[in-house]
């Protein structure tokens, strides 16, 4: 099956709409590390995606966060849940270096430190 653009946009469109609705208050995207433990949490700005066409919505205003002191002293963080303002997970993904759903340019984070999420997208292929 082969999605036309319009189609694309549309599934793709829904999720900043979606996240919006469910984030009066705002929501949340949570980094942790390979034990579970809450690293950094980023309130995300409304509206927190945008829909920038040919089926990907991208990250919209400033996603930055201080590093928690439960990170210690160099810890890797190596998933993400973005959720809403209750705390109800709404997609979860992979952060590595260079790989993973998101991609940071250094993973390890110390206590302290600012962490800043310059780009994320969401993308709907065509097939």
């Amino acid at each position: 099956m082969t999605l036309n653009t319009a189609m694309r946009n549309a599934l793709v469109g829904s999720v900043p709409a979606t996240i919006d609705a469910q984030n009066p208050l705002g929501g949340y995207l949570n980094f942790k590390d390979a034990s579970a433990n809450v690293l950094v949490i980023i309130n995300l700005p409304i509206p927190s995606l945008s829909n920038t066409g040919t089926g990907i919505v991208s990250k919209a205003g400033t996603w930055s966060g201080a590093v928690l002191a439960a990170a210690g002293a160099g810890t890797a963080t190596t998933n993400f849940l973005f959720t809403d303002h209750t705390g109800n997970n709404l997609f979860t993904g992979t952060v590595g270096l260079g790989t993973g759903d998101i991609s940071l340019d250094n993973n390890v984070l110390i206590n302290g430190g600012t962490l800043t999420v310059d780009t994320f997208t969401v993308n709907q292929s065509a097939s």
